[in-house]
């Protein structure tokens, strides 16, 4: 989140998927937690079949989630959170220092 310091540590859990997937989301910033977060979803075959399907079934999710993503950080900049700039640039999953 452009509203959080990055110097903070992550910790996945997955557990082992059978029927569901189940991931686990710890972020701390070497003193206490700041953010828990869960997700659980339903295994599904992974095939061009369920991707065409699931891509008919829910045309504007992609825009849907995006549109959220903004929408909720508008509310939090409403709130007097604060946006931190970044000292290092991502690009294509490398990290740059900026200069």
């Amino acid at each position: 989140s452009p509203f959080m310091d990055m110097e903070t540590h992550y910790n996945f859990k997955l557990l082992n998927p059978s029927e569901k997937l189940s991931i686990f989301l710890k972020q701390t910033n070497g003193e206490e937690t700041i953010l828990t977060a869960t997700q659980t979803g339903d295994k599904k075959e992974f095939s061009f079949k369920q991707l065409l399907t699931n891509f008919f079934k829910y045309p504007l999710m992609t825009f849907k989630i995006i549109t959220s993503i903004h929408f909720e950080a508008f509310l939090l900049w409403k709130k007097g959170a604060i946006y931190r700039g970044r000292e290092k640039k991502i690009i294509n999953n490398l990290t740059y220092e900026k200069n």
